[in-house]
């Protein structure tokens, strides 16, 4: 895999695997760290929820405060709108990355 990356001009950047491990990967792909700006990022969350998820928006959001708990769709897509930047999943070299997100945007946020 890493040669692959390397074809692309990309590399795999060792990540702790637990429920922060999206934040903390798209936090290494952009300007600027997450925590700066939390409301932006709970308002694009309770827009793109309020379409998926059943049960209350705060629940949601309680959930996700327990590190065991993982990220899904409804966080990639408030990221990816909130950084304007679609998202990429590379899964094998065989193969072009998945795009988990497809808003037109030129930037990509990579993730293996």
């Amino acid at each position: 895999m890493d040669e692959f990356l390397a074809r692309k001009d990309l590399f795999r950047k060792p990540i702790a695997k637990d429920g922060s491990c999206l934040f903390r990967a798209v936090s290494e792909q952009v300007s600027y760290h997450l925590v700066h700006l939390p409301h932006f990022f709970f308002n694009y969350c309770f827009c793109i929820a309020s379409q998926f998820l059943e049960g209350p928006f705060d629940h949601h959001l309680f959930r996700l405060q327990n590190p065991k708990e993982w990220a899904g769709q409804v966080e990639i897509s408030a990221l990816s709108l909130m950084y304007k930047k679609d998202f990429v999943v590379y899964q094998d070299v065989n193969a072009e990355p998945t795009k988990v997100t497809d808003n037109d945007f030129k930037d990509k946020v990579s993730i293996l």
